[in-house]
């Protein structure tokens, strides 16, 4: 095979066949997912996870051919809005015991 001869998608398109369906790395779903911790108080944690999850799926799910399309619609956008401003997003821990 000539490489020099092969363009950017002739290159990938060997490794997009092999790729059925797009995965986070675990390391990377857990530092999204740090934000929502109990002392944020946020309203619906683990509706606010799934949203977080779904924004992450969507936003590499259209990188890699044949991989299913998630799709991260307005209203989700906003729902993740208003879950994330109804907490108290710049806490940490210090914040929540001068609290308690």
């Amino acid at each position: 095979m000539n490489v020099g001869n092969m363009n950017e998608g002739d290159l990938c398109a060997a490794e997009n066949k092999n790729r059925s369906n797009v995965v986070v790395s675990q390391e990377a779903m857990k530092k999204k997912l740090a934000i929502v911790q109990d002392f944020r108080f946020f309203p619906k944690p683990e509706r606010l996870k799934e949203l977080i999850i779904k924004e992450t799926n969507a936003r590499f799910s259209a990188y890699f051919s044949g991989a299913e399309k998630v799709v991260f619609t307005e209203e989700d956008v906003i729902e993740k809005d208003i879950l994330m401003s109804s907490g108290f997003l710049e806490w940490d821990r210090r914040d929540f015991h001068r609290f308690i």
